[in-house]
């Protein structure tokens, strides 16, 4: 599942050149800028990226963690299921186990806490979600009570408007354009309730009522061809679906100028078009897979020797790919810079994590920067504002702590 985040301003720069007969090559070394005849621009990126040839990189430094396992404060997280970082640097963290916000600055303080278990204003029953609007104010999904609850920035409730759209998952993945308009993921088709294929349903607010204005389609799913799950048939009737470690997925995320970017993972190529028009530009990086190793094969196996019968087990380890995807997640930071998620096998700073969290960063035009590797891994996909990287990482104990970076350099 891919999380959303756009909260930038500014708009990515077309690329769009007059000569389009032969490419372009761009200011980075071995990077070529190409028109192709339908007009997309193709940014052909090498191996390398534009830090190792100037020693710009962004190092990143942990310097902060909020979270525990002992006491019963703000900073004692049961279930962190989002977090999003305002203009003012908050970070406003959604525990679901309490139902609840809170709010803490950005040297870590405890500043307010929103929300609480309940179905009157400006409660919770089971929230999934944040956004942060255009004026903003917080938004938070409760599919349970069926809307979304606003809050503004001094953490006061405000309103409340009815969540229409169908299907929601363990993270909502809405968020707002530049105009204002939030747009909602759902998997109930077009406004007339017809199809499963996942939309992004655009709502606007007109005299103080959201409003469903229409429904764009998601890039379709099946991009990737290899089988998800494996079907594992009981012995009593029925079968088990469990899904397939390292198969390619479809991600996305809005970017700046409420643009669609997109790829499978099956291939290093990522999309940039308007919510419902043509393709603009393609991101392509010149980059192996890496491989699945022997250790992943068997952690991936042993993690499901409780709920998978012994015998099904061989054809659950037959089905996983040799390779990882290229990548796993997309976002834009809040200065246009595209960051491609990828997961990396190696020991966390601290021995209490398998995996890093690993990105590619490429700037607003598309030229591959480099690789800005954390200690630890942070899921969700976390909020980089400015200098400052801001994710949710579980201890080894399965302890929540809301970790923050600083990126030297940047």
């Amino acid at each position: 599942m891919c999380r959303i985040l756009a909260y930038s301003l500014l708009v990515w720069p077309l690329l769009l050149s007059a000569a389009c007969d032969r490419p372009q090559e761009s200011s980075g070394a071995g990077i070529v800028v190409d028109t192709l005849p339908g007009g997309t621009v193709l940014v052909d990126n090498p191996s390398e990226g534009l830090w190792e040839q100037t020693g710009e990189d962004w190092r990143p430094v942990e310097e902060l963690r909020i979270g525990g396992a002992d006491g019963e404060g703000p900073e004692v997280f049961g279930q962190i299921r989002d977090l999003v970082v305002d203009d003012a640097g908050r970070t406003h963290t959604l525990d679901s186990q309490a139902r609840e916000v809170r709010v803490f600055d950005g040297d870590g303080r405890h500043l307010r806490t929103l929300g609480g278990p309940g179905e009157g204003p400006g409660e919770l029953a089971d929230p999934n979600g944040l956004a942060v609007d255009p004026r903003g104010r917080l938004w938070v999904s409760d599919p349970a009570n069926g809307r979304y609850s606003v809050f503004d920035g001094d953490g006061t409730f405000v309103e409340s408007h009815t969540r229409r759209v169908g299907g929601f998952g363990f993270w909502w993945e809405g968020t707002f354009d530049d105009e204002g308009r939030l747009l909602d993921p759902s998997r109930a088709g077009d406004p007339s309730g017809s199809g499963t294929r996942r939309h992004l349903v655009r709502h606007e607010l007109r005299h103080g009522e959201l409003v469903q204005v229409d429904s764009v389609p998601m890039p379709p799913e099946g991009a990737v061809t290899e089988p998800a799950a494996v079907e594992i048939p009981l012995e009593s009737d029925g079968h088990q679906f469990v899904s397939i470690p390292f198969i390619p997925q479809a991600v996305w995320t809005v970017g700046p100028g409420g643009r669609l970017l997109f790829g499978a993972g099956d291939s290093y190529r990522i999309h940039e078009r308007a919510l419902a028009g043509d393709t603009l530009r393609t991101v392509r990086r010149s980059r192996s897979p890496d491989p699945v190793t022997r250790e992943d094969v068997e952690a991936a196996v042993d993690a499901h020797r409780d709920d998978v019968p012994d015998r099904a087990l061989r054809g659950l380890e037959e089905a996983i790919p040799e390779t990882r995807p290229h990548f796993e997640t997309l976002f834009t930071d809040d200065a246009g810079y595209l960051w491609v998620g990828r997961a990396t096998a190696g020991e966390g700073t601290e021995g209490d994590q398998g995996d890093r969290s690993t990105f590619d960063v490429f700037d607003p035009e598309g030229r591959f920067l480099g690789e800005v590797r954390l200690g630890v891994a942070l899921t969700p996909t976390p909020e980089v504002a400015g200098s400052r990287v801001v994710g949710v990482h579980q201890d080894a104990l399965g302890v929540p702590h809301v970790v923050v970076y600083r990126l030297n350099g940047r």
